[in-house]
């Protein structure tokens, strides 16, 4: 009898330990899926008044309009800006598809695209803040194969991480100007404004040229004239003129490039970073 009841004690210790490990396994597996989930969020090392007057100004100038801005909550939720109807993102070879992963199965032709933002702002500390960017992406399909009509409707996209990546990248980029600099242009409406080059912008616009800045890996800071002016990749508007551009990027050799910069003639500066030796 003493022996069956020490059976029973010893089967009985063993599911529970089954039981612990399995829950174990699960609350890891619970936890790394919400670790994965951080790519649309970033924590800054600014006071939260600070960081809401930097989304709002970055916001104008990717020419979003804001139908709602809740400061004491912390939201701002903007309307949709047309691809094909804005000055950069009417410019993405592969439209739609740059930023999400259009369903291929109900619509035959997808012809253009369409993003609104809602952004959440949360006061970590009294010197840091957690932004959030949660876009809104859809996709606008042409329900024939021809050119003869623009019949078609809008469709929800899931995003691929790649446009708040950007985001992130750019508030960071202007969170890290001084502040005097913020305070002496306000709102600015063009992605040019963004480069401090030492030759003024072109008055006239459309006589500048875009001019694409990218890296593999990507994420290195861009030095335009001596300038921090964003991390790669990043497209800025330019007026005609010539240009020193360093990438930096911690634990790479750093690359500069001196260009000289026509008007209306589009470039791209590129390169693969060499690692630096140990």
């Amino acid at each position: 009898m003493i022996h069956k009841a020490k059976a029973t004690v010893c089967l009985l210790a063993v599911w529970i330990g089954l039981q612990t490990t399995v829950l174990g396994e699960i609350k890891d597996t619970v936890f790394s899926a919400s670790e994965s989930q951080s790519s649309d969020r970033a924590t800054f090392p600014a006071e939260y008044d600070r960081a809401w007057q930097v989304v709002l100004r970055m916001l104008s100038q990717y020419q979003f309009e804001f139908a709602r801005r809740d400061k004491a909550a912390g939201r701002i939720e903007t309307g949709y800006v047309v691809f094909s109807k804005h000055p950069t993102f009417s410019k993405l070879s592969n439209g739609v598809r740059t930023y999400c992963t259009p369903p291929k199965s109900f619509l035959k032709k997808w012809s253009d695209g369409r993003v609104k933002l809602v952004v959440e702002l949360h006061r970590v500390s009294d010197l840091t803040t957690q932004v959030v960017f949660q876009p809104d992406i859809e996709g606008f399909a042409a329900t024939r194969f021809d050119d003869t009509g623009v019949t078609g409707e809008w469709r929800l996209c899931r995003s691929n991480g790649k446009l708040e990546s950007e985001l992130l990248n750019d508030l960071a980029a202007e969170l890290r100007k001084p502040q005097s600099s913020e305070a002496s242009s306000p709102g600015p409406t063009d992605s040019s404004e963004k480069s401090d080059a030492t030759k003024s912008p072109d008055k006239n616009a459309s006589a500048n040229s875009d001019v694409i800045f990218q890296s593999v890996p990507e994420g290195a800071e861009i030095y335009l004239n001596d300038k921090l002016i964003g991390m790669t990749p990043t497209r800025l508007s330019l007026a005609a003129g010539e240009y020193k551009v360093k990438f930096r990027k911690a634990g790479y050799k750093e690359y500069q490039k001196q260009f000289m910069l026509f008007p209306r003639s589009d470039i791209t500066i590129g390169t693969e970073m060499d690692k630096e030796s140990p």
